[in-house]
């Protein structure tokens, strides 16, 4: 561990306050930059271009309410608005213009399935009914009144039907009878030669996403739409990062088809010298090649302990593999592939924290930038030792 002291200046400080959108973030990634600018008072200079808390007042949330369409993406985009319209009893007013979610019970599936003349409409019509009567044994009930029997599929009847989708997965789903008619016939590749490929666990493709200021993003993929949506998502993305930092925008390129997923994780390597060799400054935070997962989509344990051993705290695991971190949590094996880990809870000792409050001035500053070995300090009763107090002479 680099514990290299920095001897902060105007310009330092400066450079370093441009990486973040807020205060609270300059503080928290920048203790040391944060309190020279405070006690130096440039912190109000430097932090100029950084967003202002808004004070939020009952009109501002109305206004602000009225850009989201649910509830949950109002919480998501705007939390603190949120919060203060849910504290203050004005939840309910300022999202009257949104969704309402519906919680659905017997009463209401039943009445959902007499719009419907047949399971397949019901299916496509609404399937968050459809799915709640089928997980509760409804659907015999609840669909009396529908036509039954099946529907004697041909070769012309379902090609019209595979017309109404965009990827085999919709196919499959909300017209199964004439997916399976296509596939035990072998016309499945005729009646869905319209549809837009996509890769799966075996098959990968490699794209960029190149930024203006000649930065990019060399990654691979099974489907490089949803990867693209999930990574507007993301807040923890190295794209996302990026495009956040600069407020610049980025353009996705495909680089290659779908093929074989081992090739693949070799020609992300490739692309990424490529791109190095082409002057760019790549974002790529971890090594090239992971493909994320194995046949059946389940990770092998193998690979798991040789993603966790790049990593020295878990909190550096969930930044360069959310994915595994979580396979790990949810498997319970967390414990097991991050063992060789530092725990992060008591790594403070005496001579460490002791070396550690020589970088600040203050009992203030101290807390505000190494607030775990502040609080053993306090707790072992060294800060009188580490900050001596000056006597009061009268």
């Amino acid at each position: 561990m680099n514990t290299k002291r920095i001897k902060w200046t105007r310009e330092l400080c400066w450079e370093e306050a441009k990486k973040y959108e807020t205060r609270t973030d300059f503080s928290n990634g920048s203790g040391g930059a944060y309190n020279y600018a405070l006690f130096n008072n440039i912190l109000d200079n430097i932090c100029d271009h950084m967003k202002q808390v808004i004070r939020w007042t009952s009109e501002l949330v109305t206004i602000e309410a009225l850009k989201y369409n649910t509830r949950g993406e109002f919480h998501k985009e705007n939390g603190s608005a949120y919060l203060y319209a849910n504290k203050h009893g004005l939840l309910d007013e300022v999202c009257s213009h949104m969704k309402q979610v519906i919680r659905w019970n017997s009463e209401l599936v039943k009445q959902e399935a007499i719009k419907y003349n047949t399971k397949s409409d019901f299916k496509k019509g609404n399937c968050g009914a459809y799915l709640y009567a089928k997980r509760n044994n409804l659907l015999v009930d609840i669909c009396s009144h529908m036509v039954s029997g099946h529907y004697k599929w041909d070769h012309i009847s379902v090609k019209e039907e595979a017309l109404k989708y965009s990827r085999r997965t919709e196919f499959s789903t909300y017209s199964s009878g004439a997916y399976e008619y296509a596939r035990v016939n072998n016309i499945l590749d005729d009646v869905c030669s319209h549809m837009k490929i996509i890769g799966n666990l075996k098959r990968r493709c490699i794209y960029v996403c190149c930024f203006p200021d000649n930065y990019c993003y060399i990654g691979l993929t099974c489907d490089i739409d949803k990867r693209m949506s999930r990574r507007r998502r993301d807040m923890n993305d190295a794209v996302t990062i990026h495009k956040n930092l600069t407020k610049l925008e980025y353009k996705y390129i495909k680089l290659t088809e779908y093929v074989d997923a081992e090739e693949a994780s070799k020609l992300e390597h490739v692309y990424v010298e490529y791109y190095k060799n082409m002057s760019w400054n790549i974002l790529n935070r971890t090594k090239t090649g992971g493909l994320g997962g194995n046949e059946g989509g389940k990770y092998k344990y193998d690979y798991l302990r040789e993603e966790a051993l790049k990593y020295k705290t878990k909190k550096e695991f969930i930044k360069g593999n959310r994915s595994c971190y979580d396979y790990c949590c949810r498997h319970k094996i967390l414990g097991d592939v991050c063992s060789h880990m530092e725990s992060g809870m008591g790594k403070w000792r005496y001579n460490s924290v002791k070396l550690e409050a020589l970088k600040y001035k203050g009992r203030k500053a101290f807390r505000l930038g190494s607030g775990g070995a502040y609080n053993y300090a306090r707790r072992h009763n060294l800060l009188d030792e580490l900050f001596p107090k000056e006597p009061n002479i009268s």
